[in-house]
């Protein structure tokens, strides 16, 4: 699944995939990414590398003391 983002400066990030009840299922890209827009993929799995189950899921981009959340739905 492919997480598109556009960032206005070179910063260290840290991406992750949260289920609704609040628990990290994945750490996702955690880094430096450059200015501008952005792509990462999450291959849908938990951290174990299992895949998830189909839903909705919070995809959370923390940097710089900022948070950002956004909502994914996977199907299965």
């Amino acid at each position: 699944m492919k997480i598109k983002l556009i960032i206005g400066g070179f910063f260290l990030i840290w991406m992750s995939g949260w289920d609704l009840s609040g628990s990290v299922v994945s750490c996702i890209q955690q880094g430096v990414m450059p200015a501008g827009e952005n792509c990462t993929v999450w291959n849908g799995c938990s951290q174990s590398g299992f895949p998830v189950s189909g839903g909705v899921y919070l995809i959370r981009i923390e940097s710089m003391g900022q948070i950002v959340t956004g909502r994914l739905v996977v199907l299965r």
